[in-house]
Formats: C-alpha cells, structure tokens, sequence
C-alpha cells in the first residue's frame, strides 16, 4: 500500500491516488513510501500497554509502523483497576452495584438449588478471569464482601 511521509512533519498522509501511480510534481518534502504495518500482537491490558511507532526509512522509501509491548509501571496498574475487593483466595471482585447485585443473585441461586457446600462454582473477578470455589468458600467470601461493600456505603 502506497502513503506519501511527510519529512518536515515526521507524519504519514494518504496516497492522492487509488491507483498507487508515482505522483508527479511531488513537494520535496513529501516522499512516497511502500506503507507497512504489523498486525496488533495480543497482550495483557490489565499489565501491558501497546503503542504503534512508526520507523521511516528515505532509503527504502518504506515506512514501517510496529506495534512495541511494554508492561505497565505497578502505579499504571493500580490505575487502571476498577475498584474491588480481595477474597482470602486473592480473586479481585467488584464492587460496584451491579457486581453486588450479580453475586447477591448467585448466593440466592445458591440456597434455592440446595448446593452442598463440596460443591464447586465458578465466579469471575475484575478482569474477567474465571476462578473455581467452593459454595462453602464462597458463602464465607461473600460474608466478608458484604461487610466490606457495606462499610463503602457508609463512607
């Protein structure tokens, strides 16, 4: 794919034409490049960051944009988490009120299908991971995770 690079503005532009035919009375400071771009590599959001640069090369008269995966400072992170609470396990559950209101939902499931408390369930935390517990250790978390979402109430 052709693009044209402007070298006094270090930016890419679009071609003029849809024919990718060599553009006649070019500016000197527009250069026609063969345009490349790496696909979007997967990455972690809740610990990495990806940015797209860009590597002009007059040369080759390529321009070059690569996708660089770098991991978050822990001040990135804690930004970026949404507010929550930690079970004993460690699981990162919300707590926001349709968190509240989903795992309230699931104890209510809970107790109507008369679950054994060997039982095994599965629950999501923050970032959408699936965790496996027990009804007996979710009963216990849950316990814990209304006091605390209730003590964010009252603040």
């Amino acid at each position: 794919m052709k693009k044209l690079y402007n070298k006094i503005e270090q930016k890419i532009l679009p071609y003029p034409r849809n024919d990718e035919a060599p553009v006649v009375n070019l500016a000197d400071h527009l250069v026609a490049v063969d345009y490349i771009r790496q696909d979007r590599p997967n990455f972690d959001s809740s610990t990495q960051k990806v940015e797209l640069q860009g590597n002009f090369d007059e040369a080759a008269k390529t321009y070059t944009e690569v996708w660089v995966t770098t991991d978050l400072s822990q001040e990135e992170i804690d930004e970026r988490t949404p507010a929550h609470f930690v079970t004993s396990g460690g699981i990162k559950i919300g707590v926001n009120d349709t968190d509240q209101n989903a795992f309230s939902r699931m104890n209510s499931l809970i107790d109507l299908a008369g679950m054994a408390t060997t039982d095994n369930i599965t629950i999501k935390d923050i970032f959408g991971t699936a965790h496996v517990i027990t009804v007996a250790d979710f009963k216990n978390e849950m316990v814990a995770y209304g006091n605390y979402c209730y003590s964010l109430f009252l603040s």
